[in-house]
């Protein structure tokens, strides 16, 4: 059947289950539309918003939307998405009203040390970053170093998700995976070590 004959619910049990990159592109194409709207409306409100840097996050956004979306909720795709939107946009207005913290604002997206006062001993961004690696080094897929690397150390062009899953010989998809895997991995590994003082 022709991927555009089916409905969301039905590509997203398809990428979930089979990492189908064409059924992704389909459901992009269908929903991408929903965020930038959601984007442009809260950039127009909040001037320290930057729609170009918003809309890059597009596909690590539809990814957790994919990843979080519950058809027995009884909700539409497109308004999941929408809602999830605007979560992810809520969240970054909180994070560039979090002044003084370890790592440039955009970093922040890492989510990992906002709430986690162990670190305030470190003294420089790059004892963070230094620390950040070790922890990704300990990780079974090496690739997630290399990525949480582009993503938040490399200039601004490269930060780009199209761009990393070029330079890494990925999908979007996969790129994103891999990164919401790191992430959750390193929150864990700086809680056992925040628990272990």
């Amino acid at each position: 059947m022709e991927l555009s004959k089916l409905t969301d619910y039905q590509l997203v049990k398809k990428i979930k289950k089979f990492n189908d990159s064409d059924a992704y592109l389909e459901l992009k194409r269908r929903n991408e539309k929903g965020y930038y709207r959601v984007c442009e409306r809260y950039t127009k409100k909040v001037p320290a918003l930057k729609y170009s840097e918003l809309v890059e996050d597009v596909d690590y956004l539809l990814n957790k939307s994919i990843q979080t979306y519950n058809v027995k909720k009884k909700t539409k795709f497109s308004s999941w998405v929408i809602s999830y939107s605007r979560y992810h946009v809520l969240n970054t207005i909180k994070r560039l009203n979090e002044v003084g913290k370890f790592i440039p604002t955009e970093n922040l997206e890492i989510d990992l040390l906002n709430n986690n006062k162990k670190y305030y001993h470190i003294d420089t961004k790059e004892e963070l970053k230094d620390h950040i690696f070790s922890l990704l080094d300990g990780m079974k897929d090496k690739r997630a170093r290399k990525i949480v690397e582009l993503r938040f150390f490399s200039d601004k062009h490269g930060r780009k998700w199209k761009n990393i899953a070029r330079e890494m010989n990925l999908s979007c998809q996969q790129v994103s995976n891999i990164y919401n895997t790191a992430k959750e991995s390193l929150y864990e590994n700086m809680i056992k070590e925040d628990n272990k003082k």
